[in-house]
């Protein structure tokens, strides 16, 4: 009996891993969706078009790095908070390269110990659906802040955006489009519970309403430390 308890609890944990496995790469796949890679490529061709060189070469190589980083941390369970905080970096040269002054991104990070290990690229997917379903319907003046901070022995990261709210970005995306990249997040930290035995990763949405009107949308993402389960 002590046998098979454990091989059942064996198996379990195997094809847990595998579902982990599995999700990370789904995430990776919608964060550099071909929309983007296109979208990326246009930007560089009118850059050449316009004979603005500097900038097409400051985009390829922001691009380059993009892409050299997802094909790093691709098979890795964990990378550290610094490595996160460098991809987003690059992330966010590429998109306030192609909307200029109609976006401002606040990165801030209040974490001293920058080799804390987190689950790869969890933010970035967060910060494009903020840009293409609620920033990038406005004229002017979008706004993007992400924090990232200590919490109850935990790491919480907040992004917030003075988009359109989600209600109104639904009326003009495909239907379910809009949560896809939130919903494959949602089932890693779900699967990260499992695998710890905790309920500390987590992920919750809040509609920002201000006058009675949508004022953008708020995420928290809640990491238990990897450090001490």
């Amino acid at each position: 009996m002590t046998g098979e308890g454990v091989n059942i609890t064996g198996i379990s944990k195997y094809h847990l891993l595998i579902q982990i496995s599995e999700l990370q790469i789904r995430s990776l796949q919608v964060q550099m969706n071909p929309h983007f890679i296109f979208n990326s490529l246009n930007s560089i061709q009118n850059f050449v078009a316009t004979q603005n060189t500097r900038d097409a070469i400051t985009y390829l190589g922001a691009l380059g790095s993009l892409i050299r980083m997802n094909l790093e941390y691709v098979s890795r369970e964990t990378i550290t908070l610094e490595q996160e905080i460098e991809f987003l970096q690059e992330y966010i040269k590429i998109e306030l390269m192609r909307f200029k002054k109609k976006l401002r991104i606040e990165l801030k990070n209040e974490i001293q110990d920058r080799n804390i290990p987190i689950p790869p690229m969890i933010v970035q997917p967060i910060i494009e659906n903020a840009i293409k379903h609620g920033i990038r319907q406005l004229d002017s003046g979008g706004l993007i802040s992400v924090n990232f901070v200590i919490e109850n022995g935990g790491i919480k990261i907040t992004i917030e955006d003075n988009g359109v709210g989600r209600k109104e970005a639904e009326l003009k995306v495909e239907k379910n489009h809009h949560s896809k990249g939130l919903g494959l997040i949602n089932e890693r930290l779900q699967l990260l519970n499992q695998k710890h035995k905790t309920d500390r990763f987590s992920l919750e949405v809040i509609d920002l309403i201000e006058d009675g009107r949508p004022s953008g949308t708020r995420v928290l993402i809640n990491l238990a430390s990897l450090i001490s389960i």
